[in-house]
C-alpha cells in the first residue's frame, strides 16, 4: 500500500510547485555588480593617462616646425565616485600630487601641487579613452599654438608622441589596375601594323588599291653653308642681372621658457 500511495504523492507535489498565473518571478541580480560610478553615469578615469602628442588648428602648418613641449604622466590612482586623485609624473622623473574631478558630461578637472602654494590646473574632456586638454598651467603658454591641444591616452606602455593638423586626412589610393582598364578601354586605330616602327597604318581600300601612284619627284639638296665667324672686335651683349632683393634682418632666436613641459624631439614631430 505504501508503493501505491507514492506516484500520488509525487504528482502532488509538482502540481504545488508550479506557479500560478497570477505570480511574478523576480529575476536574481547579476553576480558582478556595476560600480557606483557606472550607475551614476560617470567615467571611468583610474589608471595611468600617457600623453600621446599635440593636434594642431586647421591649416596651422607652421606648428609642424615649432617647438611644441612634451607632458609627463597623469596617474590617476583612486576614483571616488566624482573625485580624482592620484599623481602628475613629469618627463624628468618627478611628482606632484594630483587631485580633481570627472563630471557626468566627461569634463575633468585636474589640480596639481608641485610645491606649497604653487597649484597648476589642467581641464580637458574625455572622449573614449582618450583625455583631451583644452586648457592647462603646466606648460609655458608661450609655447601653446593657437587652436592646438594636446592628448593623453590610456595606457601603461611608453607612446611616442605625434604632431598632427587637424582634419588632415592622408592622399587617396590611385587604383592602377582601374586607370590601366581605362587606357586599355580607349579606341585604337584599326588596319596594318608596320613591322619597322609598330605603329598602325591604315587599310585602303579596293578602289585605291588599282589606283597607280606616281612617286614624288626628285627634291634637289643643297650643300650646308658653313656659319660666318663673327670678329672678336665685335661688342657682346652682357646678360642683364636681375635685381638684387634686400635681405630682411636676422630674426634672433629665443629660446622659450620651460616649466614642466621638454619640447618634442623633431624625429617624432614628422609623425602623422
Amino acid at each position: 500500500m505504501r508503493f501505491r500511495k507514492l506516484p500520488l504523492l509525487l504528482g502532488s507535489l509538482s502540481l504545488a510547485c508550479d506557479p500560478a498565473d497570477n505570480v511574478r518571478i523576480q529575476e536574481l541580480p547579476p553576480l558582478t555588480e556595476s560600480s557606483i560610478e557606472d550607475r551614476l553615469g560617470l567615467p571611468l578615469m583610474e589608471g595611468p593617462w600617457r600623453f600621446a602628442g599635440w593636434e594642431l588648428a586647421e591649416g596651422d602648418s607652421l606648428g609642424l616646425e615649432a617647438d611644441l613641449p612634451a607632458l609627463g604622466v597623469l596617474a590617476l590612482e583612486t576614483q571616488q565616485r566624482d573625485s580624482l586623485g592620484g599623481y602628475y609624473l613629469t618627463e624628468g622623473g618627478g611628482s606632484a600630487p594630483l587631485y580633481g574631478e570627472v563630471r557626468r558630461d566627461s569634463v575633468v578637472a585636474l589640480v596639481a601641487f608641485l610645491q606649497e602654494g604653487d597649484g597648476r590646473y589642467l581641464v580637458g574632456g574625455v572622449l573614449g579613452d582618450t583625455l583631451w586638454v583644452e586648457s592647462t598651467t603646466l606648460v609655458d603658454p608661450e609655447s601653446w599654438r593657437p587652436g592646438a591641444r594636446p592628448a593623453f591616452v590610456r595606457s601603461r606602455t611608453p607612446i611616442t608622441p605625434f604632431v598632427r593638423i587637424r582634419g588632415a586626412l592622408p592622399p587617396p589610393a590611385v587604383d592602377t589596375a582601374g586607370l590601366a582598364a581605362t587606357q586599355d578601354s580607349v579606341a585604337r586605330p584599326t588596319g596594318a601594323v608596320s613591322a619597322a616602327t609598330g605603329a598602325a597604318v591604315p587599310t585602303r581600300g579596293a578602289a585605291d588599291a588599282g589606283r597607280q601612284t606616281q612617286p614624288p619627284a626628285a627634291r634637289q639638296v643643297e650643300p650646308a653653308r658653313p656659319p660666318t665667324p663673327i670678329p672678336d672686335s665685335a661688342p657682346r651683349a652682357e646678360p642683364e642681372l636681375p635685381a638684387r632683393r634686400p635681405q630682411p634682418p636676422a630674426i634672433e632666436r629665443r629660446e622659450p621658457p620651460r616649466l614642466l613641459g621638454v619640447p618634442i624631439q623633431r624625429d617624432t614631430a614628422d609623425d602623422q
